[in-house]
């Protein structure tokens, strides 16, 4: 029997169903629990990204992968989060100070507000950050599946499941928990994945599904390049 363009005899289509049928562990939350579905999805989609995006309905329940994706977003600033966390601490304590010693001497207590809108600044920075790291994700998806679509590709389930991919190739954000290496790796990784994921999900050629990197190296390279831009425009200006 073919499934899918292959061939697969009765005992290997009958192990194939079996896992098409499986619903994604964090689409059952409710079920098994949330951190046990978490760590099951993130497990699959970390080393068994193939079978998950197989797995995964390329419809519906699209709440359950932005909530996910915004989990790994947020795991991906691990690290920036914490020393934030640390300076606002540090910078809480010498605002209390600065407040107590401008009472005592009766002096403005200008230092200590602008301290206090330090902190608040920085704690509004934690709780957006992850938001909208997540937020340019779902732009850049929606970018890739425009190049699918100029590829012939992705017709079928639409813009929908290429977000819903893109919230789920989130869930190698725990990368973010490796300190500046982990930050490097998981721009590539998640780029990876979104070729995998296509291709599983859209049922379309791996060609057409690299033409996802298209969008992600135009975004990621074009400040280098305009960096080298301007220094080629600024050399030419200083030699004239």
């Amino acid at each position: 029997m073919s499934v899918r363009g292959i061939r697969y005899c009765n005992d290997c289509r009958e192990v194939l169903a079996q896992q098409l049928a499986a619903p994604v562990a964090w689409e059952e939350r409710r079920t098994v629990g949330r951190m046990v579905a978490w760590w099951r999805t993130t497990a699959e989609i970390t080393a068994r990204p193939g079978t998950f995006f197989e797995r995964m309905e390329p419809t519906g329940d699209f709440g359950s992968a932005l909530l996910y994706g915004l989990m790994g977003s947020t795991l991906q600033w691990t690290w920036q989060i914490m020393l934030m966390g640390m300076y606002i601490v540090l910078l809480g304590i010498i605002g209390v100070g600065i407040a107590v010693a401008a009472s005592t001497q009766n002096s403005s207590p200008a230092a200590a507000l602008a301290m206090i809108g330090v902190v608040v600044g920085m704690l509004v920075f934690i709780v957006a950050t992850p938001g909208l790291n997540l937020l340019f994700v779902l732009i850049l998806a929606a970018f890739q599946h425009l190049a699918l679509r100029l590829a012939g590709a992705g017709g079928e389930h639409g813009i929908g499941a290429t977000l819903k991919i893109a919230c789920y190739s989130m869930g190698v954000g725990w990368t973010g928990l490796v300190p500046y290496l982990g930050q490097m790796a998981l721009p590539v990784w998640w780029a990876i994945l979104m070729v995998v994921g296509t291709h599983k999900v859209h049922e379309c050629s791996i060609t057409r599904s690299l033409v996802t990197l298209v969008p992600f190296l135009i975004m990621f390279l074009s400040p280098i390049v305009f960096y080298f831009a301007l220094t080629v425009v600024a050399m030419i200006a200083e030699a004239f």
